[in-house]
């Protein structure tokens, strides 16, 4: 039930903008680095600078971007500290996908680029998890990043 009303709130805020235009775009955060921080329920997961979760899409894989346009007023690209991956202790998988719509690096895991969610107000938020949403026909499910070893 959760997820469906942040799907709701979110499809809300999209649908709300003046003259039916799309919402304005957040540009791509500045660079940041990557850790991993304990979360409650999901084990290790990543977090950038802030300690905000990290998130993947599940239709996005080996550095597709999907998540475009009107997508990006809720999901925003995390930008890595350099064009190199970062290197973390005990974590592999990580890259960097160069953004072809906004012409920025972003950051992958596995393949699959990573986004902070709009609706996470502090650390440790992991509202985004495993939420379905869909911006111009595209459907998504998003999923907190994770650490596998």
């Amino acid at each position: 039930m959760r997820a469906f009303l942040l799907v709701a709130s979110a499809l809300l805020l999209v649908a709300c903008g003046s003259g039916g235009d799309p919402p304005p775009v957040t540009p791509t955060a500045a660079p940041t680095a990557v850790s991993t921080t304990s979360h409650p329920s999901l084990g290790e997961i990543l977090v950038d600078s802030a300690g905000m979760t990290l998130y993947f899409a599940d239709q996005e894989r080996d550095g597709m971007i999907a998540c475009v346009d009107e997508c990006l007023g809720f999901w925003f690209p995390v930008a890595p500290a350099s064009r190199t991956a970062p290197k973390l202790p005990g974590v592999r998988g990580l890259g960097v996908v160069h953004r072809a719509d906004t012409g920025q690096d972003q950051l992958t895991y596995r393949s699959r680029p990573l986004y902070t969610f709009r609706l996470d107000d502090r650390r440790g938020d992991v509202t985004g998890d495993n939420l379905s949403d869909a911006f111009d026909g595209m459907f998504f499910t998003w999923h907190a990043a994770q650490v596998s070893t």
